[in-house]
């Protein structure tokens, strides 16, 4: 899984890097929640985070688990009494893994995949 914190930037500006830290904090807390097989959940940058799983997962697991952290996020803005939604983009990859693949090729398509839902949420909240 990769995943992107969206507007940090924004909240940051307008409400202050505490602020910011905590909607970092609720997106970390949001992987950390979700996964229960022994994944690795790492912050890799800023606002972004990669989770890595070792377990023969389904794609049913995966929505699960996308929708586990989407409701997440909808609970805690809806909670908080913030001024700002707290909300991130999300990409993953899930494939048995050879010999010959490469873990940076794997994040790299995660992170591709993350990267194009952002593109769309950003698109559907223009419309």
């Amino acid at each position: 899984f990769a995943a992107d914190l969206d507007g940090l930037k924004i909240i940051n500006d307008t409400y202050g890097h505490v602020e910011g830290d905590n909607a970092i904090s609720v997106v970390a807390n949001a992987l950390n929640t979700c996964f229960s097989l022994n994944e690795i959940c790492a912050r890799t940058g800023g606002d972004e985070f990669l989770v890595i799983g070792c377990d023969d997962y389904t794609e049913e697991d995966i929505q699960e688990y996308l929708q586990y952290i989407l409701d997440f996020l909808m609970q805690y803005n809806a909670e908080s009494g913030k001024p700002y939604q707290v909300e991130a983009s999300l990409g993953y990859v899930c494939q048995k893994v050879g010999m010959s693949d490469q873990l940076k090729t794997l994040m790299d398509e995660a992170d591709s995949r993350m990267y194009a839902n952002k593109v769309r949420r950003k698109k559907n909240r223009k419309s």
